[in-house]
């Protein structure tokens, strides 16, 4: 049963489109190094190397923004795999169809072994330059305040996703992600 929805914001020139798709798992899951490189094919890495950002902004210029991340907690296992995208309203159906393609093509035909490869280089880049920041230094200290998961946790995290085969990618993204579970909502002047 599709449970996407459409709330009408009268007058406004922009328009956002908001989806998930729950599941259980906690960041000490086997899966998650997996699944964290699976997101970033997918819709977190960088615009030329992402597929939802590639296809919907880079090729068919029909969103200003899009991306994807996850949110799975340390805690419990209430997680789930989130996008957004913001687009005029006149392109709400185009986006809407080339968001539920992208998802479809990645969980019929995988990913690529040249999209691993490029999305863990950006990714390392990534986390290496977030050492930099404060903000990043301040949350590995929480977390080990918090939950007593010590600072090597970061580089181990680092390791796993590094030693991460094509296989263990494509498998994590069917095992969590499936268009049954996506549900999308947008918001805007569809009138």
């Amino acid at each position: 049963k599709n449970q996407n929805k459409n709330i009408v914001t009268p007058d406004k020139e922009n328009a956002v489109a908001l989806g998930t798709a729950s599941f259980k798992m906690q960041q000490d899951h086997p899966d998650y190094p997996a699944l964290v490189m699976a997101n970033e094919i997918l819709g977190s890495g960088g615009f030329l190397s992402a597929r939802l950002p590639m296809r919907l902004r880079e090729k068919e210029g029909i969103s200003y923004g899009v991306g994807s991340y996850l949110s799975v907690p340390l805690s419990n296992e209430v997680s789930s795999w989130n996008y957004y995208a913001f687009l005029n309203p006149t392109k709400r159906d185009a986006v809407e169809k080339a968001i539920q393609e992208e998802v479809s093509k990645a969980l019929s035909s995988g990913f690529t072994q040249e999209e691993l490869d490029a999305n863990k280089k950006s990714y390392m880049n990534q986390r290496m330059t977030d050492l930099g920041f404060d903000e990043m230094l301040i949350s590995l200290l929480n977390t080990k305040l918090l939950f007593g998961i010590p600072l090597e946790k970061f580089d181990e995290q680092n390791l796993k996703v590094q030693n991460l085969k094509l296989s263990d990618v494509n498998s994590a993204l069917k095992k969590y992600l499936s268009q049954e579970k996506l549900i999308s909502v947008f918001a805007g002047d569809f009138n």
